[in-house]
């Protein structure tokens, strides 16, 4: 079995524990995730894309904040690493947001504390995608959850390390500055980059920078959760989004209850035991 699978199955297991609305549960590639409802021709005509109410990405990062219950991760953390998650967390928010129906919600979340994977991604998201707005935690979150939560507001600017900065020794502000070495290649400022070819991940990215035009993208509605917060407190971060009306090119969303077939890898069998049901939850 893959890490993948033993997770599925874990999510399977502790929905089963108490009430829960059907459930499907997939694995595949989260910066290509995608469903479909069932085409209506005899010959079937592909369906249409699903959108969905509620979208979490809860991305692969660095994991930083874990080091009060995970102490020996420190010796496996480096400045290239947390560099190297940066495209594929904005990939997969991306595709969060392009999965979201207009009106509904998506919170992307970390267990990093590194700016170049919290607030740089949301930061880079929303430049990209002009349909979602940060909300502020006063209106993402229940009034009695705010009155007893302690965090931090999100950055408004922060510098960029240098990929070899053990060595180097050197902090960037802003794009312009970056040797052209440490540069990534031009590419679509969403794509992912693959894992068996070209430049390393930890190449700087423009889209690592803080944005001119940082305070009017409301970056101070992001929640850092400190470990000084409380003294059994780990770090996290939180951005809970919303989208705008439907822009013209957006797919329209399937009415509840409609059949839909997963256009990413079929889940296995192992995965479907235990009476659960399909659902549109990416």
């Amino acid at each position: 079995e893959t890490s993948s699978q033993v997770r599925q199955e874990r999510t399977l297991r502790r929905a089963q524990c108490g009430p829960c609305v059907p459930l499907l549960a997939t694995y595949g590639d989260a910066t290509a995730f995608e469903m479909r409802t069932l085409g209506e021709g005899a010959a079937g005509d592909g369906g249409r894309p699903l959108l969905f109410d509620r979208v979490l990405c809860d991305v692969p990062c660095g994991g930083d904040g874990t080091l009060r219950k995970s102490p020996l991760k420190l010796s496996r953390w480096s400045v290239a690493a947390g560099l190297g998650a940066h495209a594929l967390q904005l990939a997969i928010l991306l595709r969060g947001a392009a999965l979201l129906r207009p009106g509904g919600r998506l919170v992307y979340s970390t267990c990093a504390l590194d700016p170049l994977q919290d607030e740089a991604v949301v930061s880079a998201a929303l430049q990209q995608e002009p349909a979602l707005a940060l909300l502020d935690p006063a209106e993402a979150l229940p009034p009695e959850t705010l009155a007893s939560l302690r965090y931090s507001r999100g950055l408004s600017s922060w510098a960029v390390p240098h990929p070899d900065f053990e060595t180097e020794r050197a902090m960037y502000r802003s794009w312009e500055e970056v040797p052209p070495a440490v540069r990534a290649p031009s590419t679509a400022p969403s794509a992912a980059p693959a894992a068996s070819s070209g430049p390393p991940r930890s190449l700087l990215r423009p889209t690592m920078f803080p944005p001119d035009e940082a305070g009017s993208l409301a970056l101070g509605r992001c929640i850092r959760l400190l470990p000084t917060h409380a003294a059994e407190c780990g770090g996290f971060f939180v951005a809970v989004l919303a989208k705008r009306a439907a822009a013209a090119s957006e797919p329209p969303t399937a009415p509840h209850g409609e059949g839909c077939a997963a256009a990413s890898r079929r889940v296995p069998e192992s995965l479907s035991r235990g009476g659960a049901a399909p659902g549109a939850a990416p």
